[in-house]
């Protein structure tokens, strides 16, 4: 079994656990039990016991950092025992979000988890800056990740989160369009988390890990070979 076949069977296996409602139903957010969270991170390889600042970890759309916040526990916990000092690890950690707002509840909560983790307040200012950016992935993706050409510098080691499940009538036709182009995978009507799907597949290094959700609704077989291909 291949890695996007393995992903989506797991998903499809814990989509059932996750009830929490959308604050706003036109953003498509999902919010997301920790302990949920920590299962992800564990399957897709995301512990402490690696040296995740010599990794890099996207969050497409964190949010107000369900994710992240974990995630950074972990890189912390990681940079001690591999005796890193936290800003060794400034470029492994990028997250997105479309919503001003999100970017910068999440970007205070990067400065209160290393403050907590025990951290120099001037590292976790800059670090959350740099980490925690207000773009639309799919649209306005770096270009060291690499998504749809393979490049030498700087793809993902793992993609990690919950997509925003974003309905066709719930966005602009013009933006649907340009989604469509970018992320030939969504065909038809297709949810927009379908195009994060595959925009993360792509961003990976080999053996990277890309972990996610899938509505069961969604977890058609047709979907699941055009993510194998």
């Amino acid at each position: 079994m291949d890695v996007a076949t393995a992903v989506y069977a797991q998903s499809v296996s814990i989509v059932g656990s996750i009830s929490a409602p959308p604050r706003q139903e036109t953003r498509g957010e999902v919010f997301t039990r920790r302990w949920v969270v920590d299962l992800i991170l564990d399957l897709a390889g995301y512990t402490s016991d690696r040296d995740l600042a010599a990794l890099r970890a996207v969050e497409p759309a964190c949010g107000e950092g369900a994710f992240l916040g974990p995630m950074v526990e972990r890189l912390s916990r990681s940079c001690r025992a591999f005796g890193r000092p936290i800003s060794d690890s400034a470029h492994s950690l990028l997250a997105h979000d479309l919503f001003g707002d999100n970017v910068e509840r999440t970007r205070t909560l990067v400065r209160l988890t290393l403050a907590k983790e025990g951290w120099d307040a001037a590292d976790g200012g800059g670090l959350a800056d740099q980490w925690v950016t207000h773009e639309d992935y799919l649209l306005n993706r770096p270009g060291y990740l690499g998504l749809f050409g393979r490049s030498d510098d700087g793809e993902a080691d793992f993609v990690i989160g919950n997509p925003p499940y974003i309905r066709p009538e719930d966005v602009s036709y013009e933006l649907y369009q340009k989604y469509r182009i970018a992320c030939p995978t969504m065909l038809g009507r297709a949810d927009v988390y379908v195009g994060f799907y595959e925009a993360a597949l792509r961003s990976l290094r080999p053996r990277g890990s890309a972990p996610s959700f899938a509505p069961t609704a969604g977890c058609t077989t047709n979907m699941a070979e055009d993510f194998d291909r």
